[in-house]
């Protein structure tokens, strides 16, 4: 048998065994994983139960990860949140197999693995991996506590599941199973801090200089202003005395040193968006998911079109033709250059007599290659256009000061806007309606700690089915429409 480092073999079919039920309890999901284990076991039914803290659009990468293995398995397809005080922190599968001779078999998979090729790829995470079989005679309150939470996967209410302590799994190992409140739906308003833990946190990005880019290192720096003025007026950016730059794939028209207008203008497309849907804090600056999905198509720096002009102009380069064009126009440049700086240019560029052309056509070449590799990450090509990297907000409630802290600096934010009267911010906005609504506005945004205290009173109380209260935390979670 082969020597494998990954431990996706836990999740592969025995030989003649069938898969009648799948349970797997987890923090975090990641697609790979569950087609692996969809291709590997093919269950009957599989239930998920993932912490509520999740990505809204993880349940349904689940399903589409799932639905790789065909049809049935997607069928017998579960997936719902599960929740804790803190993080629903237990990384738990559970096989019960049809045996050749038509008994049931069961294994249970533990450790600190979560469901992700990280998890059970080998390569990237380590991970401390249990695997044992388990028998009715044996084991019978861990199967009855993995067997509760199948069933309440698979119903429509909102059940807590309770905790069994010191289970006995083998002599000598005992097991402490959570107790688990599962089945919450998406829909429902859950708490204000599980709202603001499913929010996106947005910061500047600031691309690589040399992307779009052909560094040219001299052999020694550029000391006279006449030089530099020349470099310049061929073409070339002089960031640094001793390295020029040669700026490509530029739109039609365009001339220069393709200075970005990322680079040169601070200033916001589409508005003043950032001021209307965010909020700072300690982390830096915050919107709800709701907004994000609704809003994020406003989310870029002035330039958009222009750096979207650039990343079609940089992929005409993979045809051979265009890339010797535009390596021509580089190489004549260079040349300009070299004739330009006269008697000089041997000290300061490579060559002898003349140009050394294949040395700076091979620079052109492994330039271009290196970005057109970049460009075919989705994510780098977001961030490159937008100008912004949007990223979920950690998973880090458990940390009671540190979530504390970053609450509290969400508040004090949302009471500066507020008493702004020319603020634009529409989250402080909507949570005066909400709290006039309730009639607990009574001290505005004069506390942040007393506002805090009111929002989590406002999604508690709408949790539990008060209806006034539900209304205004719907008012607040939609803060971003108009």
């Amino acid at each position: 048998m082969a020597v494998t480092d990954h431990s996706f073999d836990l999740l592969e079919r025995r030989h003649g065994w069938k898969v009648e039920e799948v349970l797997v309890v987890t923090p975090y999901v990641e697609k790979e994983f569950f087609e692996r284990l969809a291709k590997g076991l093919h269950p009957q039914r599989l239930s998920v139960i993932i912490d509520d803290g999740c990505r809204l659009d993880d349940i349904d990468m689940v399903t589409k990860a799932v639905s790789k293995a065909g049809s049935k398995t997607v069928a017998g397809l579960r997936c719902v949140l599960g929740s804790a005080p803190g993080l629903m922190h237990l990384k738990l599968f559970y096989i019960v197999w049809r045996t050749p001779g038509k008994r049931t078999a069961r294994t249970l998979i533990f450790g600190s693995a979560n469901a992700t090729r990280q998890g059970f790829g080998g390569s990237v995470n380590a991970e401390l991996i249990a695997s044992c079989s388990l028998t009715m005679g044996r084991h019978a309150d861990v199967i009855s506590w993995c067997n509760a939470a199948i069933a309440a996967a698979r119903s429509t209410e909102h059940i807590k599941l309770a905790g069994a302590r010191d289970v006995e799994l083998g002599k000598g190992i005992r097991l402490r199973l959570p107790a688990l409140t599962i089945g919450r739906k998406k829909s429902a308003l859950a708490s204000f801090d599980l709202w603001v833990q499913r929010g996106w946190l947005l910061s500047e990005y600031r691309p690589d200089p040399g992307f779009l880019r052909v560094p040219i290192h001299l052999s020694k720096a550029l000391s006279q202003t006449e030089q530099e003025r020349i470099a310049a007026t061929s073409g070339f950016a002089v960031p640094a005395k001793k390295r020029l730059t040669f700026s490509y794939a530029l739109p039609e028209g365009q001339v220069g040193n393709g200075t970005d207008d990322d680079d040169a203008d601070e200033s916001d497309e589409g508005g003043n968006w950032r001021r209307k849907f965010f909020v700072w804090t300690q982390l830096g600056e915050w919107c709800s998911d709701a907004c994000h999905r609704a809003e994020h198509h406003h989310f870029r720096r002035k330039g958009y079109q222009q750096r979207e002009e650039r990343l079609r102009c940089l992929e005409t380069l993979r045809l051979p033709s265009v890339r010797q064009e535009e390596r021509d126009r580089f190489l004549a440049s260079l040349t300009k250059l070299w004739n330009d700086f006269g008697e000089e240019a041997s000290e300061l560029l490579r060559g002898g007599d003349a140009l050394d052309e294949q040395y700076y056509a091979q620079l052109f070449d492994q330039r271009v290659e290196r970005d057109l590799a970049l460009v075919v990450d989705g994510e780098f090509q977001d961030r490159y256009l937008t100008g912004y990297e949007l990223s979920q907000v950690p998973r880090f409630r458990p940390d009671v000061r540190g979530w504390r802290d970053f609450l509290e600096s969400l508040a004090r934010q949302i009471c500066l806007d507020g008493a702004r009267k020319q603020s634009q911010s529409r989250l402080p906005r909507a949570i005066l309606e909400a709290l006039k609504l309730t009639g607990l506005d009574d001290a505005g945004f004069d506390d942040p700690e007393m506002l805090l205290e009111k929002l989590k009173l406002v999604f508690e109380k709408g949790e539990c089915g008060d209806a006034i209260m539900a209304q205004a935390a719907t008012t607040i979670s939609r803060y971003h429409l108009d």
